[in-house]
């Protein structure tokens, strides 16, 4: 199965409207909602803009890019960049950047965003997994909305609003955790590569492989996704390998980076 969008880097000044619901700590499961106009972008001189922060720096995910994005409000998950929507075979596509921005370790982060239009609600939509599975304090994860086809596809001028679930970050079943993945290599029009878990339990199959495509260097700016699935259909051991091939759909990435995430067994 393959998924396609194209998403603009976006710094928390270049989404209009921006209202954030602080999402509490500890225990349970927690609510974060932003709501956001039409996409935009933000120069990367812009002096009013958060400070950059780290991506990425357990070395989950694997690739060429070394993207950067901007802080979003202290205390929340909120999204920090918003792309445009893309109409695929299956419905439409809305790719988003968010950062957890709290004091705690989050999991099982699950989006729920509506379209508005004209005053009226036109579409919702799931996300479908993050990228990395969990999330320190001040980390950005990467998520795509999926609006089925049997729902309005939300025109240009729609405007959205996320709401964020998420779990304390554990190894309990059924919450969600990535593979490190060591190697990514692109190859005749497709990413393959290997990942390992080291999440010290055991990762329960089918686990899902997205290929993040990124701009050149050195601006690598996110511009499409593409998902797959481990060639391994039983659970991941401690220690575990696990091998993938994700098709590109005759995309060309300049510089990507990819991600492997699953359930805890």
């Amino acid at each position: 199965m393959t998924f396609r969008k194209k998403l603009v880097m976006l710094g928390t000044i270049g989404i209009v409207g921006l209202s954030l619901a602080a999402c509490s700590s500890g225990g349970g499961t927690t609510t974060s909602d932003t709501t956001s106009a039409t996409p935009g972008s933000i120069s990367s001189d812009d002096t009013s803009a958060a400070a950059t922060l780290t991506f990425n720096p357990d070395n989950l995910l694997a690739g060429t890019a070394s993207p950067s994005f901007l802080s979003g409000e202290a205390g929340s998950v909120s999204v920090v960049a918003q792309g445009t929507l893309e109409t695929t075979d299956t419905g439409s596509i809305l790719p988003i950047a968010f950062q957890n921005n709290t004091d705690s370790a989050i999991a099982s982060i699950d989006w729920t965003a509506t379209a508005t239009s004209g005053g009226s609600e036109v579409a919702t939509g799931q996300s479908e997994g993050t990228n990395p599975a969990q999330l320190q304090p001040g980390e950005v994860g990467l998520a795509f909305i999926s609006f089925g086809a049997d729902t309005a596809t939300p025109g240009p001028d729609a405007t959205y609003t996320f709401s964020a679930n998420t779990s304390p970050a554990d190894t309990s079943s059924l919450n969600t955790g990535s593979l490190t993945v060591t190697t990514a290599d692109a190859s005749g029009g497709s990413i393959t590569g290997t990942a390992v878990n080291n999440t010290g339990a055991s990762l329960t199959g089918p686990v899902a492989v997205t290929v993040y495509c990124f701009s050149a260097d050195p601006e690598d700016l996110l511009q499409s996704a593409h998902m797959g699935y481990v060639d391994q259909t039983d659970d991941i051991a401690p220690d575990g390998n696990a091998t993938f091939t994700v098709d590109l759909a005759g995309d060309t990435c300049a510089t990507y980076l990819v991600g492997a995430s699953g359930f805890f067994a």
